[in-house]
C-alpha cells in the first residue's frame, strides 16, 4: 500500500503539491505543510503538448518521495496507456491520477486529410489499470457546473469512474465551497467510501485575470470573486503605504 493510500484510508489529512513537468529543473521537496504530510504530484502536459513525461520528471527526485503521477488521455489510445502502466510498474509508481484531458494545443479535427486527434477516456483507463492491478487510482471531478445538464453529466461520469474501480477523487480547481460540500454529499448519499481531495491554488487578481483571458478550461471565476480580489489588492496597497 502506498503512503497516499495509507493516508486516505486512515483519514489522515494530507497535502499534494503539484509540480509542472514543463519545468525540468529539480525543485525543492517538502515533507510537511502546516504540520500535515505532503506528497508531490506531477502534472501531464499542462503548458505544452511536448512537455516532458511525468514519469521521466519523477526520476529527478529521490525514490523515498511519495509521488502521484498524472496521465492525460489527450492524443493517446489504449496501447499508449498500457505501455505507460508497464513503465510505471517498472519504476515502482503506484499512485495515478487518470484524466481524459482537455484539447491538445495542436488538436486536429480531421480536416484537410489529417488524422483526427485521439482521446482515451479516463473510464477506459481506470478499467485497464484496475485489470492490471497494483495501482492506487485517482479520478477527477468538476463540481463547479451550474446548469442542471452539465452537473448531472459530471456526476454520472463519476458514478462510472467509481464503478470502474477508482480509489479516490480529486476535484477540478475551483473556489466555490458549497459545490465542494455538494460533492462530498454525493459520495455519502451513494455510500461510496472513496475519499475526495479539493484542488486549490492561491489566487491574486492578476492570476485570476490571466485565467479568464486564457479561458483556462474548467475553472470558474465569478464577477463577485474578481471584486473581492480587487478589494484585497487595494487593502494590501494601503497597508504597505502605512
Amino acid at each position: 500500500m502506498s503512503l497516499l493510500a495509507r493516508y486516505l484510508s486512515h483519514q489522515q489529512f494530507c497535502v499534494l503539491f503539484e509540480y509542472l513537468a514543463s519545468k525540468q529543473n529539480q525543485l525543492p521537496l517538502r515533507a510537511h505543510f502546516a504540520g500535515f504530510p505532503v506528497c508531490m504530484t506531477l502534472a501531464d502536459r499542462v503548458h505544452g503538448d511536448d512537455d516532458a513525461a511525468p514519469l521521466d520528471i519523477s526520476r529527478l527526485y529521490p525514490e523515498h518521495a511519495e509521488k502521484l503521477i498524472h496521465y492525460s488521455g489527450k492524443g493517446r489510445d489504449i496501447q499508449n496507456f498500457v505501455q505507460f502502466l508497464h513503465q510505471a510498474k517498472s519504476q515502482g509508481q503506484e499512485n495515478l491520477l487518470l484524466l481524459t484531458g482537455d484539447k491538445l494545443k495542436n488538436h486536429q479535427s480531421g480536416d484537410d486529410g489529417l488524422l483526427r486527434t485521439r482521446y482515451l477516456e479516463s473510464i477506459n483507463a481506470v478499467m485497464e489499470a484496475k485489470r492490471q492491478g497494483g495501482f492506487y487510482i485517482g479520478v477527477a471531478l468538476n463540481p463547479f457546473k451550474y446548469t442542471e445538464a452539465e452537473k448531472e453529466a459530471q456526476y454520472l461520469k463519476l458514478h462510472k469512474k467509481i464503478k470502474a474501480g477508482a480509489d479516490y477523487v480529486i476535484t477540478q480547481l475551483g473556489y466555490d465551497l458549497s459545490a465542494l460540500k455538494e460533492a462530498q454529499d454525493f459520495l455519502k448519499q451513494n455510500h461510496y467510501s472513496q475519499k475526495m481531495l479539493a484542488c486549490v491554488m492561491p489566487l491574486t487578481i492578476e492570476r485570476a485575470q490571466f485565467i479568464l483571458k486564457k479561458k483556462v478550461a474548467g475553472i470558474v471565476i465569478t464577477p463577485h470573486l474578481l471584486t473581492v480580489l480587487k478589494q484585497e489588492k487595494k487593502r494590501r496597497e494601503r497597508t504597505s503605504c502605512l
